[in-house]
Order: structure tokens, then C-alpha cells, then sequence
């Protein structure tokens, strides 16, 4: 999986996906890159 966001949202997101009793998070890679401005997206 790959999120990206605020240290505090991504810190909430972990806390909530911990609580499920099917997933569990081995290790986490971070690495700061920068903002990409999305102007919308299509489904093909």
C-alpha cells in the first residue's frame, strides 16, 4: 500500500488499520518527496 498525506492523518490511518484482526504491518519505508498538484483523473 502506498498513502501519502499529513504525519498526523497517515499516523490515524495506521492506528485504524492496526485495530482489524486480518492485516498487520511488518515494517513502514518512508520517504519525503514533493507535492504533485493533481488536476483530475479519468477511469479507462
Amino acid at each position: 500500500m502506498e498513502i501519502q498525506g499529513r504525519e498526523a492523518q497517515i499516523d490515524r490511518l495506521l492506528r485504524g488499520i492496526n485495530q482489524g484482526q486480518f492485516i498487520q504491518i511488518d515494517w513502514i519505508d518512508t520517504e519525503e518527496i514533493p507535492t504533485v498538484q493533481e488536476s483530475g483523473f479519468r477511469v479507462r
